[in-house]
Protein backbone atom coordinates (compact mmCIF):
# COMPACT_ATOMS: atom_id res chain seq x y z
CA UNK A 1 0.00 0.00 0.00
CA UNK A 2 0.75 3.41 -0.72
CA UNK A 3 2.05 4.93 2.91
CA UNK A 4 -0.22 7.02 5.14
CA UNK A 5 1.82 10.19 4.94
CA UNK A 6 2.06 10.37 0.79
CA UNK A 7 -1.81 9.51 0.66
CA UNK A 8 -2.36 11.99 3.08
CA UNK A 9 0.44 14.70 1.01
CA UNK A 10 -1.33 14.81 -1.95
CA UNK A 11 -4.84 15.11 -0.43
CA UNK A 12 -3.83 18.14 1.49
CA UNK A 13 -2.20 19.72 -1.54
CA UNK A 14 -5.10 19.29 -3.37
CA UNK A 15 -7.42 20.99 -0.80
CA UNK A 16 -4.41 23.73 -0.51
CA UNK A 17 -4.50 24.38 -4.29
CA UNK A 18 -8.43 24.84 -4.41
CA UNK A 19 -8.67 28.42 -4.83
CA UNK A 20 -6.74 28.78 -7.32
CA UNK A 21 -9.60 28.08 -10.22
CA UNK A 22 -8.06 30.49 -13.19
CA UNK A 23 -4.97 29.07 -14.48
CA UNK A 24 -2.86 29.00 -17.51
CA UNK A 25 -3.14 25.15 -17.74
CA UNK A 26 -6.98 25.77 -19.43
CA UNK A 27 -5.21 27.17 -22.39
CA UNK A 28 -3.72 23.72 -23.01
CA UNK A 29 -5.86 20.85 -24.32
CA UNK A 30 -7.12 20.04 -21.10
CA UNK A 31 -9.38 22.86 -21.64
CA UNK A 32 -11.66 24.13 -18.67
CA UNK A 33 -10.78 20.52 -17.16
CA UNK A 34 -7.13 22.58 -16.19
CA UNK A 35 -8.38 25.97 -14.69
CA UNK A 36 -8.45 24.79 -11.51
CA UNK A 37 -4.88 23.70 -9.81
CA UNK A 38 -6.05 21.67 -7.88
CA UNK A 39 -6.39 19.01 -10.77
CA UNK A 40 -2.40 18.30 -11.36
CA UNK A 41 -3.33 16.42 -8.50
CA UNK A 42 -6.21 14.15 -9.32
CA UNK A 43 -4.25 12.09 -11.08
CA UNK A 44 -2.12 11.04 -8.77
CA UNK A 45 -5.12 10.57 -6.82
CA UNK A 46 -6.62 8.17 -8.87
CA UNK A 47 -3.26 6.18 -9.00
CA UNK A 48 -3.02 6.09 -5.28
CA UNK A 49 -6.57 4.85 -5.03
CA UNK A 50 -6.26 2.20 -7.32
CA UNK A 51 -2.98 1.08 -6.37
CA UNK A 52 -4.21 1.19 -2.68
CA UNK A 53 -7.43 -1.01 -3.74
CA UNK A 54 -5.59 -3.96 -5.87
CA UNK A 55 -3.32 -4.23 -2.70
CA UNK A 56 -6.29 -4.80 -0.96
CA UNK A 57 -8.04 -6.42 -2.94
CA UNK A 58 -11.00 -4.20 -2.20
CA UNK A 59 -12.74 -1.50 -4.55
CA UNK A 60 -14.44 0.28 -2.12
CA UNK A 61 -17.14 3.17 -2.90
CA UNK A 62 -19.32 0.63 -4.93
CA UNK A 63 -22.15 3.03 -5.34
CA UNK A 64 -20.04 5.59 -7.25
CA UNK A 65 -19.22 2.78 -9.48
CA UNK A 66 -22.69 1.45 -9.99
CA UNK A 67 -24.01 5.02 -10.97
CA UNK A 68 -20.62 5.62 -13.03
CA UNK A 69 -21.30 2.66 -14.80
CA UNK A 70 -25.20 3.51 -15.10
CA UNK A 71 -24.76 7.15 -16.30
CA UNK A 72 -21.79 5.39 -18.81
CA UNK A 73 -24.62 2.92 -20.37
CA UNK A 74 -27.46 5.21 -20.50
CA UNK A 75 -25.69 7.55 -22.31
CA UNK A 76 -24.29 5.29 -25.22
CA UNK A 77 -27.97 3.74 -25.19
CA UNK A 78 -29.11 7.28 -25.64
CA UNK A 79 -26.79 7.98 -28.25
CA UNK A 80 -27.37 5.42 -30.41
CA UNK A 81 -31.03 6.12 -30.54
CA UNK A 82 -30.03 9.53 -31.83
CA UNK A 83 -27.72 8.03 -34.56
CA UNK A 84 -30.67 5.93 -35.13
CA UNK A 85 -33.74 7.86 -35.74
CA UNK A 86 -32.37 11.38 -35.74
CA UNK A 87 -28.72 10.43 -37.98
CA UNK A 88 -26.63 12.51 -36.13
CA UNK A 89 -23.25 11.62 -35.57
CA UNK A 90 -21.98 15.12 -33.36
CA UNK A 91 -20.71 15.82 -30.13
CA UNK A 92 -19.10 12.64 -29.62
CA UNK A 93 -15.64 14.33 -28.54
CA UNK A 94 -17.80 16.32 -26.25
CA UNK A 95 -19.51 13.76 -24.48
CA UNK A 96 -16.26 12.04 -24.17
CA UNK A 97 -15.05 15.30 -22.94
CA UNK A 98 -17.66 15.81 -20.73
CA UNK A 99 -17.64 12.43 -18.70
CA UNK A 100 -13.92 12.86 -18.31
CA UNK A 101 -14.45 16.38 -16.37
CA UNK A 102 -17.69 15.19 -14.86
CA UNK A 103 -15.63 12.28 -13.57
CA UNK A 104 -12.39 14.03 -11.64
CA UNK A 105 -14.74 16.55 -10.79
CA UNK A 106 -16.30 14.14 -8.55
CA UNK A 107 -13.56 11.35 -7.89
CA UNK A 108 -11.79 13.57 -4.71
CA UNK A 109 -14.78 12.51 -3.05
CA UNK A 110 -14.04 9.06 -3.83
CA UNK A 111 -10.20 9.44 -2.62
CA UNK A 112 -10.95 11.02 0.54
CA UNK A 113 -13.32 8.46 1.57
CA UNK A 114 -11.10 5.38 1.44
CA UNK A 115 -8.74 6.93 4.04
CA UNK A 116 -8.55 8.89 7.52
CA UNK A 117 -6.54 12.63 6.35
CA UNK A 118 -5.36 13.45 10.05
CA UNK A 119 -3.96 16.97 9.17
CA UNK A 120 -6.98 17.64 7.20
CA UNK A 121 -7.76 20.88 9.59
CA UNK A 122 -4.20 22.10 8.64
CA UNK A 123 -4.65 21.92 4.75
CA UNK A 124 -8.21 23.69 5.02
CA UNK A 125 -6.17 26.43 6.81
CA UNK A 126 -3.77 26.42 3.98
CA UNK A 127 -6.54 26.83 1.60
CA UNK A 128 -8.37 29.75 3.59
CA UNK A 129 -4.83 31.90 3.24
CA UNK A 130 -4.87 31.59 -0.46
CA UNK A 131 -8.35 32.77 -0.52
CA UNK A 132 -7.42 35.94 1.09
CA UNK A 133 -3.84 36.34 -0.83
CA UNK A 134 -5.60 35.85 -3.69
CA UNK A 135 -8.01 38.92 -3.02
CA UNK A 136 -5.25 41.37 -2.14
CA UNK A 137 -3.18 40.28 -4.94
CA UNK A 138 -5.79 40.24 -7.97
CA UNK A 139 -8.10 42.93 -6.76
CA UNK A 140 -6.49 45.35 -3.97
CA UNK A 141 -3.01 45.26 -5.78
CA UNK A 142 -4.61 45.09 -9.42
CA UNK A 143 -1.68 42.14 -9.45
CA UNK A 144 -3.69 39.65 -12.29
CA UNK A 145 -0.69 37.72 -13.65
CA UNK A 146 -2.94 37.64 -16.35
CA UNK A 147 -1.44 33.96 -18.55
CA UNK A 148 -0.24 32.43 -15.08
CA UNK A 149 -2.81 32.96 -12.32
CA UNK A 150 -5.97 34.31 -14.79
CA UNK A 151 -6.82 33.47 -18.06
CA UNK A 152 -7.38 37.06 -18.88
CA UNK A 153 -8.52 40.43 -17.27
CA UNK A 154 -10.85 40.89 -15.69
CA UNK A 155 -13.56 43.46 -16.48
CA UNK A 156 -15.83 43.87 -13.86
CA UNK A 157 -15.38 46.22 -10.15
CA UNK A 158 -16.50 43.14 -8.39
CA UNK A 159 -13.24 40.91 -6.50
CA UNK A 160 -12.44 37.52 -8.14
CA UNK A 161 -9.11 36.40 -6.09
CA UNK A 162 -7.54 33.52 -8.01
CA UNK A 163 -11.21 32.75 -9.61
CA UNK A 164 -12.82 32.99 -12.76
CA UNK A 165 -15.09 35.40 -11.50
CA UNK A 166 -16.86 37.23 -8.14
CA UNK A 167 -19.30 34.36 -8.06
CA UNK A 168 -17.02 31.36 -7.68
CA UNK A 169 -14.79 33.93 -5.34
CA UNK A 170 -18.07 33.88 -3.05
CA UNK A 171 -18.68 30.43 -3.49
CA UNK A 172 -15.16 29.33 -2.64
CA UNK A 173 -14.32 31.64 0.50
CA UNK A 174 -17.85 30.52 1.95
CA UNK A 175 -17.14 27.20 1.96
CA UNK A 176 -13.55 27.60 2.84
CA UNK A 177 -14.37 29.62 5.83
CA UNK A 178 -17.35 27.53 7.05
CA UNK A 179 -15.20 24.71 7.07
CA UNK A 180 -12.20 26.67 8.80
CA UNK A 181 -15.10 27.28 11.26
CA UNK A 182 -16.04 24.11 11.61
CA UNK A 183 -12.66 23.19 12.98
CA UNK A 184 -11.96 25.53 15.28
CA UNK A 185 -13.36 24.51 19.22
CA UNK A 186 -14.06 28.00 20.44
CA UNK A 187 -18.25 28.91 20.89
CA UNK A 188 -17.93 32.43 19.62
CA UNK A 189 -20.77 31.47 17.32
CA UNK A 190 -22.19 34.87 16.47
CA UNK A 191 -18.99 36.54 15.92
CA UNK A 192 -18.20 33.58 13.30
CA UNK A 193 -21.36 33.74 11.55
CA UNK A 194 -20.91 37.87 11.00
CA UNK A 195 -17.15 37.09 9.48
CA UNK A 196 -18.90 34.58 6.93
CA UNK A 197 -21.60 36.82 6.06
CA UNK A 198 -18.89 39.41 5.66
CA UNK A 199 -16.20 37.39 3.68
CA UNK A 200 -19.21 36.18 1.04
CA UNK A 201 -20.92 40.19 0.89
CA UNK A 202 -18.04 41.44 -0.17
CA UNK A 203 -17.58 38.94 -3.56
CA UNK A 204 -19.95 40.97 -4.47
CA UNK A 205 -21.67 37.56 -6.00
CA UNK A 206 -25.62 37.77 -5.51
CA UNK A 207 -26.16 33.90 -5.91
CA UNK A 208 -23.72 33.45 -2.83
CA UNK A 209 -25.71 36.31 -0.83
CA UNK A 210 -28.71 34.51 -1.22
CA UNK A 211 -27.57 30.94 -0.47
CA UNK A 212 -25.51 32.06 2.55
CA UNK A 213 -28.65 33.62 4.32
CA UNK A 214 -30.93 30.67 2.93
CA UNK A 215 -28.07 28.60 4.48
CA UNK A 216 -28.36 30.07 7.73
CA UNK A 217 -32.06 30.45 7.73
CA UNK A 218 -32.97 26.53 7.39
CA UNK A 219 -30.08 25.26 9.73
CA UNK A 220 -31.48 27.73 12.43
CA UNK A 221 -35.21 26.14 11.48
CA UNK A 222 -33.37 23.08 11.94
CA UNK A 223 -32.26 23.97 15.14
CA UNK A 224 -35.87 24.86 16.75
CA UNK A 225 -36.20 21.17 16.32
CA UNK A 226 -37.90 20.66 13.20
CA UNK A 227 -37.84 17.30 11.27
CA UNK A 228 -35.52 16.47 9.16
CA UNK A 229 -37.90 15.41 6.44
CA UNK A 230 -39.39 18.26 6.99
CA UNK A 231 -36.49 20.22 6.52
CA UNK A 232 -35.90 18.16 2.92
CA UNK A 233 -39.39 19.58 2.13
CA UNK A 234 -38.67 23.13 2.65
CA UNK A 235 -35.36 22.64 0.55
CA UNK A 236 -37.04 21.37 -2.11
CA UNK A 237 -39.91 24.16 -1.94
CA UNK A 238 -37.53 27.17 -1.54
CA UNK A 239 -35.42 25.74 -4.31
CA UNK A 240 -38.83 25.15 -6.68
CA UNK A 241 -40.08 28.68 -5.43
CA UNK A 242 -36.91 30.09 -6.63
CA UNK A 243 -37.30 28.73 -10.20
CA UNK A 244 -40.40 29.93 -10.70
CA UNK A 245 -40.25 33.19 -9.21
CA UNK A 246 -36.68 34.22 -11.18
CA UNK A 247 -38.66 33.69 -14.38
CA UNK A 248 -41.66 36.07 -13.14
CA UNK A 249 -39.22 38.70 -12.49
CA UNK A 250 -36.83 37.97 -14.75
CA UNK A 251 -37.86 40.77 -17.23
CA UNK A 252 -37.56 43.61 -14.21
CA UNK A 253 -33.60 41.99 -13.29
CA UNK A 254 -32.57 42.54 -16.79
CA UNK A 255 -33.77 46.54 -16.11
CA UNK A 256 -31.69 47.03 -13.38
CA UNK A 257 -28.89 44.49 -14.02
CA UNK A 258 -25.98 45.40 -15.70
CA UNK A 259 -24.33 41.76 -16.30
CA UNK A 260 -26.78 38.97 -17.86
CA UNK A 261 -26.15 36.26 -16.23
CA UNK A 262 -29.21 36.27 -13.75
CA UNK A 263 -31.26 35.89 -17.02
CA UNK A 264 -29.21 33.00 -18.63
CA UNK A 265 -29.35 30.81 -15.48
CA UNK A 266 -32.93 31.57 -15.38
CA UNK A 267 -33.63 30.55 -18.67
CA UNK A 268 -30.81 27.49 -18.77
CA UNK A 269 -32.88 26.27 -15.44
CA UNK A 270 -35.99 26.40 -17.48
CA UNK A 271 -34.20 24.61 -20.38
CA UNK A 272 -33.43 22.25 -17.78
CA UNK A 273 -36.77 21.10 -16.04
CA UNK A 274 -38.08 21.06 -19.66
CA UNK A 275 -34.99 18.19 -20.90
CA UNK A 276 -36.07 16.18 -17.70
CA UNK A 277 -39.85 16.24 -18.17
CA UNK A 278 -39.62 15.16 -21.54
CA UNK A 279 -36.26 12.91 -20.82
CA UNK A 280 -36.65 11.92 -16.53
CA UNK A 281 -33.96 9.58 -17.19
CA UNK A 282 -31.90 12.16 -18.55
CA UNK A 283 -30.05 12.94 -22.00
CA UNK A 284 -26.23 10.92 -20.76
CA UNK A 285 -23.09 12.95 -21.96
CA UNK A 286 -23.55 12.81 -25.54
CA UNK A 287 -27.21 14.08 -25.71
CA UNK A 288 -26.48 16.98 -23.25
CA UNK A 289 -24.45 18.64 -26.35
CA UNK A 290 -27.15 17.68 -29.15
CA UNK A 291 -30.24 17.20 -27.92
CA UNK A 292 -29.40 19.72 -24.58
CA UNK A 293 -29.19 23.19 -27.43
CA UNK A 294 -33.22 21.83 -28.56
CA UNK A 295 -34.52 22.77 -24.91
CA UNK A 296 -32.07 26.13 -24.92
CA UNK A 297 -33.45 27.23 -27.88
CA UNK A 298 -37.18 26.31 -26.81
CA UNK A 299 -36.67 28.50 -23.73
CA UNK A 300 -35.93 31.12 -25.54
CA UNK A 301 -39.08 31.78 -27.35
CA UNK A 302 -40.97 32.16 -24.67
CA UNK A 303 -38.15 34.26 -22.13
CA UNK A 304 -38.57 37.44 -22.30
CA UNK A 305 -35.34 38.42 -20.75
CA UNK A 306 -31.76 39.51 -22.05
CA UNK A 307 -30.80 36.06 -23.87
CA UNK A 308 -27.03 37.66 -25.60
CA UNK A 309 -25.12 35.62 -23.65
CA UNK A 310 -26.97 32.14 -24.39
CA UNK A 311 -27.08 32.97 -27.97
CA UNK A 312 -23.63 33.62 -28.13
CA UNK A 313 -23.51 30.19 -25.81
CA UNK A 314 -25.53 28.28 -28.36
CA UNK A 315 -24.25 30.03 -31.54
CA UNK A 316 -20.42 29.23 -30.42
CA UNK A 317 -20.44 26.56 -28.04
CA UNK A 318 -18.24 28.22 -26.29
CA UNK A 319 -18.53 27.98 -22.10
CA UNK A 320 -21.76 25.85 -23.16
CA UNK A 321 -23.30 24.57 -20.00
CA UNK A 322 -26.71 24.76 -17.72
CA UNK A 323 -25.12 27.00 -15.35
CA UNK A 324 -25.79 25.20 -12.01
CA UNK A 325 -24.64 21.67 -11.11
CA UNK A 326 -28.95 20.79 -10.33
CA UNK A 327 -29.45 21.85 -13.71
CA UNK A 328 -26.08 19.71 -15.34
CA UNK A 329 -27.47 16.87 -13.40
CA UNK A 330 -31.02 17.01 -14.35
CA UNK A 331 -30.07 17.04 -17.93
CA UNK A 332 -27.06 14.60 -17.79
CA UNK A 333 -28.77 11.50 -15.71
CA UNK A 334 -32.73 12.89 -15.24
CA UNK A 335 -34.43 13.07 -11.93
CA UNK A 336 -32.85 9.54 -10.74
CA UNK A 337 -29.84 10.75 -10.43
CA UNK A 338 -30.55 14.09 -8.54
CA UNK A 339 -32.95 12.32 -6.07
CA UNK A 340 -30.21 9.87 -5.27
CA UNK A 341 -27.47 12.98 -4.82
CA UNK A 342 -30.26 14.42 -2.85
CA UNK A 343 -30.49 11.57 -0.87
CA UNK A 344 -26.55 11.24 -0.03
CA UNK A 345 -26.54 14.73 0.74
CA UNK A 346 -29.41 14.51 3.47
CA UNK A 347 -27.61 11.36 5.13
CA UNK A 348 -24.62 13.56 5.39
CA UNK A 349 -26.09 16.54 6.50
CA UNK A 350 -28.29 14.49 9.11
CA UNK A 351 -25.11 12.46 10.50
CA UNK A 352 -22.91 15.48 11.33
CA UNK A 353 -23.63 17.28 14.39
CA UNK A 354 -20.98 19.90 13.83
CA UNK A 355 -22.91 23.50 13.17
CA UNK A 356 -20.78 25.07 10.82
CA UNK A 357 -20.18 21.56 8.56
CA UNK A 358 -24.01 21.38 8.28
CA UNK A 359 -23.71 25.30 7.53
CA UNK A 360 -21.03 24.44 4.94
CA UNK A 361 -22.97 21.14 3.26
CA UNK A 362 -26.40 23.39 3.01
CA UNK A 363 -24.47 26.25 1.66
CA UNK A 364 -22.61 24.15 -1.28
CA UNK A 365 -25.96 22.69 -1.96
CA UNK A 366 -27.94 25.76 -2.40
CA UNK A 367 -25.06 27.13 -4.16
CA UNK A 368 -24.93 23.94 -6.55
CA UNK A 369 -29.14 24.57 -7.34
CA UNK A 370 -29.22 28.42 -7.82
CA UNK A 371 -25.92 29.82 -9.49
CA UNK A 372 -22.57 27.53 -9.63
CA UNK A 373 -21.93 23.82 -11.31
CA UNK A 374 -19.99 21.08 -9.89
CA UNK A 375 -18.31 20.46 -13.00
CA UNK A 376 -14.86 21.71 -12.70
CA UNK A 377 -14.99 23.48 -9.11
CA UNK A 378 -13.97 20.94 -7.26
CA UNK A 379 -14.01 23.09 -3.81
CA UNK A 380 -17.60 22.83 -3.76
CA UNK A 381 -17.28 18.67 -2.99
CA UNK A 382 -15.21 19.82 -0.17
CA UNK A 383 -17.98 19.91 2.35
CA UNK A 384 -18.89 16.59 1.49
CA UNK A 385 -15.58 15.59 1.66
CA UNK A 386 -15.21 17.11 5.26
CA UNK A 387 -18.42 15.29 6.44
CA UNK A 388 -17.34 11.75 4.90
CA UNK A 389 -14.23 12.26 6.77
CA UNK A 390 -15.86 12.98 9.85
CA UNK A 391 -18.64 10.38 9.56
CA UNK A 392 -15.97 7.21 8.59
CA UNK A 393 -13.31 8.08 10.83
CA UNK A 394 -14.16 10.36 13.79
CA UNK A 395 -13.43 13.96 14.35
CA UNK A 396 -10.10 15.20 13.07
CA UNK A 397 -9.22 17.59 16.12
Amino acid sequence: MISRNIYEFVGGVFIVLLPFQDVFLQSSPLGYLGANLSFIMTPFMLLIYLFNSIKERKLGQYEFSLVLFWLLFFSCLNYLLIIIYDNQVTGITEGMKLFVICFFSLFPIVYFSHQKIVNINYFIIGSLCFVILGVIISDYLSLEFVGILHKQEYWTLRPRGFSTESSLLGATAGIIITLYFSTVTSRSKHFFTIIIFFAVFISGSKGAIFSIFLSYGLLELRRMKLNINTLFVIILSALFFVLIVTQAISALMVDIEKYTSFSTRTSLGIASINAAINNPFGLGFWGYYSQGKIYILQALEFTKSNTREIETIVRTGVNYSFKTGLADALVIGGIPIVFYFLYKIKNMFTLCDNYYLKLSILFSTISLSTYVSFVGLYVITLPFIFALQKIKFGDNQ
